[in-house]
């Protein structure tokens, strides 16, 4: 399953308008976001949502996240990711944002 983050529910050809993340690593964006996460599904102000990105993106200690390694518990495999991941996501989410400007940024 993953979640689609796009400007005003619309996804096209265009990488640029939208973009597609696991189901974890959406739920781990958006509360890294501060974002309360009760379903995968939802929309904000791309004004709004763009406010909150940049404050992540502020370079302090908190805001770099570390690597998170692969883990295997018998036949379960979940995967990890590098250090950086959730920065780079939020960097492509602002993008989206601004690129909406006064519309809305929805996932689902």
């Amino acid at each position: 399953m993953s979640v689609t983050f796009s400007i005003n529910h619309r996804r096209t050809d265009d990488d640029e308008h939208w973009m597609n993340l696991s189901n974890v690593n959406a739920a781990r964006l958006l509360e890294w976001l501060g974002i309360p996460v009760d379903s995968l599904v939802g929309e904000m102000p791309a004004r709004e949502l763009a406010a909150l990105c940049r404050r992540r993106l502020w370079p302090e200690p908190r805001n770099f996240d570390p690597a998170i390694p692969d883990e295997v518990s018998g036949r379960v495999y979940s995967f990890g990711r590098p250090a950086g991941y959730l920065r780079q996501r939020t960097a492509e989410l602002l993008a989206l944002a601004e690129l909406a400007g006064d519309g809305l940024i929805s996932w689902g």
